[in-house]
């Protein structure tokens, strides 16, 4: 799940390119995601408590090796983050 922080702005909550209602809180992070079946784009807050997470990956089918030392292991990149960048 992709997180932002957007910004407020006379009385709207920026999120690129577009204004939304603001919350009540001038630092607001979402989580974006985007529906599989539907193809919609979902704006939802961020959640305040871990145990909704928490429980929902414990029900989850995950393969036992799911990030597994092996997969998590990532060698050191040797290359320039700006190659092919045109200003």
């Amino acid at each position: 799940m992709t997180s932002l922080q957007c910004a407020v702005t006379s009385g709207t909550l920026a999120v690129g390119a577009t204004n939304i209602p603001a919350p009540a809180s001038p630092k607001t992070f979402i989580h974006i995601r985007r529906d599989p079946q539907t193809g919609e784009v979902i704006l939802s807050r961020k959640p305040i408590m871990w145990e909704g997470f928490f429980a929902a990956l414990k029900e989850a089918k995950l393969p036992a090796d799911f990030l597994a030392a092996e997969a998590r292991r990532q060698d050191a990149q040797d290359r320039d983050p700006l190659d092919g960048w045109k200003e």
